[in-house]
């Protein structure tokens, strides 16, 4: 049998001097001083709670890239549709007697309550809030007007052309008028309770009681003399 090659013993010797080497270094360090072994220590514990940081965001953006993909693939629900309040409201006791008028044709209704009543009308059709019907109705106390007449001139005040413009400039509902030009009565009366003009109130005010204040205090008195 032939012998172990002369470079694998060489490469053997060469190991064992580089042990003793690091052996006889090794014994020449001074061991490590409390404060040192301190220092070490909370450095190791540094750089292991910054590995624990660094794994906590990482898995935090995970989880949330993955939540946001779910969001973002999943069907949307059905819409379920509540009523935000009560359908109807009933109120106790018998229904109000209405003082209806005895020509022409009326009907009342008020919201959450529902129809009150009508008479000599086949289709109601809505006309005018509660506020714009007293204001007519103070006007034709102070001005009635006989069947088929148009009644008299009413001017169109500085206020009124200023309320029409404020009116159109705010997109509310207006009546065109022109500074300087008159209506009918009855005409007035239609553009305030079929059109819903704005500016029809203020015309109305400024020709039956010289101002707006003035006919508001007239439509509060004939509002607490109705039964």
């Amino acid at each position: 049998m032939g012998g172990v090659p002369r470079d694998h013993h060489r490469h053997g010797q060469l190991l064992r001097e580089r042990e003793q080497r690091l052996i006889a270094l090794d014994a020449l360090i001074p061991p490590m001083s409390e404060d040192e072994l301190r220092i070490a220590a909370r450095e190791r514990n540094a750089r292991i709670e910054r590995s624990f940081v660094v794994l906590a965001v990482v898995t935090v953006v995970v989880l949330a890239a993955a939540l946001v993909g779910v969001q973002w693939i999943r069907p949307l629900p059905s819409p379920v549709f509540r009523p935000a309040g009560p359908t109807a409201i009933r109120l106790p006791g018998p229904s109000p007697s209405l003082p209806w008028p005895t020509t022409g044709a009326a009907a009342l209704s008020v919201e959450g309550v529902g129809d009150l009543g009508q008479v000599r009308a086949t289709v109601p059709a809505p006309v005018a809030g509660v506020a714009t019907v007293l204001a007519a109705y103070v006007a034709l106390t102070d001005h009635p007007l006989a069947s088929g007449a148009a009644g008299p001139a009413v001017p169109v005040s500085p206020a009124t052309y200023a309320a029409y413009l404020t009116g159109l400039a705010n997109q509310q509902s207006e009546v065109a008028v022109a500074p300087g030009e008159t209506l009918p009565e009855l005409q007035v009366l239609e553009g305030l309770l079929v059109a819903s003009g704005n500016d029809m109130a203020t015309m109305l005010a400024d020709w039956d009681a010289g101002g707006t204040d003035a006919f508001v205090a007239k439509m509060n008195g004939a509002a607490r003399r109705r039964p």
